[in-house]
C-alpha cells in the first residue's frame, strides 16, 4: 500500500511540475510521440527507487535528474534552460507540498491518525488542484503567464515561499507538543487557517506578477503608439 501511494504521489509531483511548465513557463512541447508514455516509466522507476532507499541525498539527485528527463522529453528548450526549469519547479513544487503536508499533518494528529505516505498523496493534490485555480484566473489577464517575467522576481517569489515554509516548521515546533495536549481544536483551527492564507498570500502573488507584466507590456505599446 505504502509503495503504491509512493508511486501515485511521485507521479502527481511531475504531473504538477508539468502543469507549471505548460500553464506559467508556456514552454513548447516536443512532439515526440511517446513521450508521456515514457515519462510515466521513469518517474515510477525513480519513485520505486527512492522508495527503497534510505539515503536522503540519492533521492533527491535521483528525483530531479528524473524531472530533468521528462522535462526534456515532453518540453522545447535549451538543455540549460530545462535544467533550470526542472530545479526551480522541484524546489517550488516541494516547498508547497511542505506547507500543506504540515497542515494535513496537524489535522491527522489531532485525530490520531500517523499515514505519511497518504498525507504527501493528499497534498501533492492540493497543490495542483492550486496550480490550476491560479492558472483560471491569470488565464483571463494575461495568457503568456510568466514567461517574460524577469528572474529576480522568480528568484523573489522562491524566497517568500521558503520564508512561509519555515514559519510553518517552527510554528509546529514550538506549538504542537503543549497545544495536542491542552487544545487540539484550537491548534488544529490555527494551523489550517495559517497554511489557508499562505496559499492566498502566494496565489495573490503570482496573480500580481502576472497583472504586473501584462500592463507593463500595455504601457510599453501605448508610449510606441504615442511616438509615433
Amino acid at each position: 500500500m505504502n509503495l503504491f501511494l509512493s508511486i501515485i504521489t511521485g507521479l502527481l509531483f511531475v504531473l504538477c511540475i508539468f502543469l507549471i511548465c505548460n500553464y506559467f513557463l508556456i514552454l513548447d512541447k516536443t512532439e515526440y510521440k511517446y513521450r508521456y508514455v515514457l515519462s510515466t516509466v521513469i518517474t515510477i522507476f525513480s519513485t520505486v527507487c527512492v522508495y527503497f532507499s534510505s539515503n536522503i541525498h540519492i533521492n533527491v539527485v535521483v528525483t530531479i535528474a528524473s524531472i530533468t528527463v521528462v522535462t526534456n522529453l515532453c518540453f522545447k528548450a535549451s538543455i540549460e534552460k530545462k535544467i533550470l526549469v526542472s530545479l526551480w519547479s522541484y524546489v517550488i513544487v516541494s516547498l508547497f507540498s511542505l506547507i500543506v503536508e504540515m497542515g494535513i499533518d496537524t489535522i491527522f494528529s489531532i485525530v490520531s491518525i500517523k499515514q505519511n505516505r497518504l498525507i504527501s498523496c493528499i497534498s501533492i493534490m492540493i497543490v495542483i488542484l492550486f496550480v490550476i485555480g491560479v492558472k483560471q484566473v491569470t488565464s483571463k489577464k494575461n495568457k503568456e503567464g510568466l514567461k517574460n517575467i524577469k528572474v529576480k522576481y522568480l528568484l523573489l517569489y522562491t524566497a517568500l515561499m521558503l520564508i512561509d515554509e519555515m514559519t510553518m516548521t517552527m510554528m509546529a515546533a514550538v506549538t504542537m507538543e503543549e497545544m495536542l495536549t491542552k487544545n487540539k481544536i484550537y491548534y488544529g483551527v490555527a494551523s489550517f487557517l495559517m497554511a489557508t492564507a499562505i496559499f492566498i498570500q502566494l496565489g495573490a502573488v503570482i496573480i500580481l506578477m502576472v497583472s504586473r507584466d501584462k500592463y507593463k507590456e500595455k504601457e510599453e505599446i501605448t508610449h510606441q503608439y504615442l511616438n509615433q
